[in-house]
């Protein structure tokens, strides 16, 4: 802030000296122009604080958004993520289509069928280690043995079956 002040009063005595040591002349000529010239230069002395303010700004907001690991952790960050969202697809799938072919089987209404998997990680892929039947409705008197038979030799797991 020293340094400000010190600069606006060099500035000053430069723009008073150059004032004084150039005449106005006939008719006030170059003395407007002058006039001008020294306004300007004050100007851009008084607001040279502005430049480095708006400079560190700047740099705080380029600093706060800036990411912090380099572009191969982010590469396996986000191939980590898509392959979780695809063993997530994969999983709702398979749910999906057991129900459904539960359904045409056994002629279940839509809705009164519920599987629940779970699953387990084998080198690195999942299978599933155990299947629950949830079964409402009118499902609920279907043969549990029948429904257990069909899928523990379908998919080869342990399944059980339960009513909701």
């Amino acid at each position: 802030m020293k340094a400000y002040f010190i600069s606006l009063l060099a500035a000053a005595l430069a723009l008073a000296a150059v004032g004084i040591l150039f005449p106005e002349g006939d008719g006030g000529g170059i003395s407007k122009h002058l006039r001008l010239t020294a306004a300007l230069v004050w100007l851009c002395v008084l607001i040279s604080p502005v430049c480095g303010a708006i400079q560190s700004v700047r740099d705080r907001w380029n600093n706060l958004f800036s990411l912090s690991f380099s572009k191969e952790e982010a590469k396996k960050d986000y191939q980590d993520r898509f392959d979780e969202a695809l063993q997530n697809a994969s999983a709702e799938y398979f749910c999906d289509m057991l129900t459904q072919t539960l359904e045409a089987e056994f002629e279940i209404t839509p809705g009164e069928l519920r599987c629940h998997v779970s699953w387990e990680t084998e080198n690195g892929e999942l299978t599933p280690s155990k299947i629950t039947l949830l079964l409402s409705g009118k499902a609920i008197w279907k043969s549990p043995h029948e429904l257990e038979d069909f899928v523990t030799n379908l998919v080869g797991c342990n399944c059980v079956t339960a009513i909701e």
